[in-house]
């Protein structure tokens, strides 16, 4: 009987031996993050998954993630995003606000801007802007 399960088993050391690191297939799909450097270093982006992103308070760590996730969802992938630190409304106005620069990069509108209850007058001509 141990020779069967030593037939049905291949060691470490042979997979190694077999193993083509530059054959061309990829064994995980990967989601391109947009940032050509970071999909590099990654091997072709994320892989599906759960990921963690850590730094320090105010180092910009949910509008990087937003902007990673933004790129994967505009790919047509479905993306999850959840923040224990920042409300949905500031969520959808960081990436409202994205969509926006790349579209328009001289834009003086900000996530900020939308948030703030003074700027209701005249808000109306900007969302025009925003939804085209």
């Amino acid at each position: 009987m141990s020779e069967q399960v030593s037939e049905n088993f291949i060691s470490v050391s042979e997979r190694l031996k077999r193993f083509k690191p530059n054959s061309g297939r990829r064994t995980v799909k990967h989601y391109p993050t947009g940032i050509k450097k970071l999909d590099q270093m990654l091997g072709g982006g994320l892989y599906a998954g759960l990921t963690f992103l850590g730094a320090r308070p105010g180092m910009g760590k949910s509008t990087f993630a937003l902007q990673i996730a933004s790129e994967i969802a505009a790919a047509g992938s479905p993306v999850l995003f959840y923040s224990l630190e920042m409300p949905s409304v500031r969520m959808e106005a960081k990436i409202l606000n994205r969509a926006i620069h790349m579209r328009y990069p001289n834009s003086s509108l900000t996530a900020d801007w939308f948030l703030r209850e003074e700027n209701n007058t005249g808000k109306q001509e900007c969302y025009g802007t925003a939804e085209k």
